[in-house]
């Protein structure tokens, strides 16, 4: 139970490895060939299904890749890393892009920022792997907060957030 919980991503075999690299390929080239598709469906799921866009299929077809990715991870770095993997880079992300396919990809390098970051301490400290990169993320999502929040207050022209003409 704890090995599906916490996972042990120093002990990944080749074959774990290629199941994810597999996965990992599949997931990806499927969203990059119904990118316009997705977006439209994500930016608004009535004008979509009036366009004759399958939007129900489309909302199935992501939901399935993304169980299939959680299962197919979770084997191998535990439930905790992949849903910090999931959420995290993503939150962050969306902290700073100023558009989707801006924060996908930035979402991306934050997941591969904060994953090498995170092993590299772990090596370097000796501590648990999968933590460190869970908190590695962390530090990366209070920096995105911070960053927002000093682009906020310049833009306001240096008041304080909420204290505009108070």
């Amino acid at each position: 139970m704890l090995s599906y919980l916490f996972g042990n991503i120093l002990a990944v075999t080749p074959t774990d490895l290629w199941l994810l690299g597999g996965m990992g390929t599949l997931v990806l080239l499927s969203v990059a060939l119904l990118f316009k598709e997705l977006l439209f469906a994500a930016f608004d799921e009535e004008v979509a299904e009036a366009s004759g866009l399958p939007v129900r299929l489309l909302h199935h077809f992501l939901l399935t890749a993304m169980a299939l990715t959680v299962v197919v991870a979770m084997r191998v770095v535990g439930l905790i890393l992949v849903e910090a993997l999931l959420v995290i880079p993503a939150a962050a992300a969306y902290q700073l892009a100023r558009g989707y396919a801006s924060m996908l990809a930035l979402s991306v390098a934050l997941a591969l920022i904060g994953t090498v970051t995170g092993l590299g301490c772990s090596y370097r400290w000796n501590v648990p792997a999968g933590a460190t990169i869970v908190l590695v993320l962390a530090a990366l999502f209070a920096l995105a907060l911070a960053t927002r929040w000093v682009r906020g207050h310049a833009a306001r022209g240096g008041t304080p957030l909420g204290h505009a003409g108070n």
